[in-house]
């Protein structure tokens, strides 16, 4: 739209693969001579948009015929008959490969895992007509984490996940729900911290007393207390709780501790 203001005098092709199906894929085509005034069909955009979405799919077909007919829309498909390319083909660094690797295991893990898993157990849980599923999540899926960006993206799809389990699933009689402790006691919480350590070049104490200055409990969480969280969530107390995303934190006032 902005290209079409700044060009007047420019002539504009549209040529859409979808412009049939959604009035808001023809939006923008400013000068297709739909709305301007009273010599158009339509005073304005929006005034096209509410009369062509309550004519529905029928009449958006239309339109894209009348338009075509006109030699006003170019077409819904295009053909690679008589393309001429070269392949240009760009070799990754060690780098680059490392980068994507890296993304890739932690998705694999935490979300592609996840869903896998899902995939397999609900057909089973739906003809029982019960169960359970407990999501690993974190508290890097609710305020972020830096230096992590893989993690945090998957975190944060496990979020999105869980609730549309719940919603697919809790007619069935299956509850979903996460459980996201924020940084847990032991030799992984350590590594992440020295790994942060050497990012912001300090100290990993330094790192560690700033994450516990950052949660108004002062603490880490334990691992049996993310533990004793799935025994409530998988039992008959937890039977009402579902599509929740469940804190361990000590409450956490600052995500990103600045040291």
């Amino acid at each position: 739209m902005r290209l079409q203001h700044k060009l007047p005098n420019a002539r504009v092709a549209y040529v859409s693969a979808t412009g049939a199906t959604s009035v808001h894929n023809l939006a923008c085509a400013q000068r297709l001579g739909l709305w301007g005034g009273e010599d158009f069909p339509f005073a304005t955009r929006s005034e096209f948009v509410e009369a062509i979405e309550a004519g529905g799919v029928a009449a958006m077909e239309v339109l894209a015929r009348d338009l075509r007919s006109l030699g006003l829309y170019t077409a819904r498909s295009l053909s690679g008959d008589g393309v001429e390319y070269e392949m240009l083909e760009h070799a990754l660094t060690p780098e680059q490969r490392g980068i994507y690797d890296a993304y890739r295991r932690c998705l694999d893990v935490n979300l592609t895992g996840a869903i896998l898993a899902v995939q397999g157990e609900l057909p089973m849980m739906k003809a029982a007509r019960r169960g359970c599923i407990l999501f690993t999540g974190s508290t890097s899926g609710i305020f972020g984490t830096p230096y992590r960006a893989p993690y945090v993206v998957s975190k944060w799809a496990i979020n999105g996940l869980m609730k549309t389990v719940a919603m697919e699933a809790g007619p069935f009689g299956i509850r979903a729900n996460v459980i996201a402790p924020a940084c847990v006691e032991g030799p992984r919480m350590d590594g992440v911290i020295a790994r942060e350590a050497a990012a912001k070049g300090t100290t990993p104490r330094a790192v560690r007393n700033a994450y516990l200055e950052g949660t108004s409990l002062r603490c880490f969480a334990r691992p049996n207390e993310v533990a004793s969280m799935a025994l409530f969530l998988a039992s008959d107390s937890g039977s009402r709780v579902s599509g929740q995303v469940m804190v361990i934190d000590g409450h956490t006032e600052n995500p990103d501790p600045k040291v």
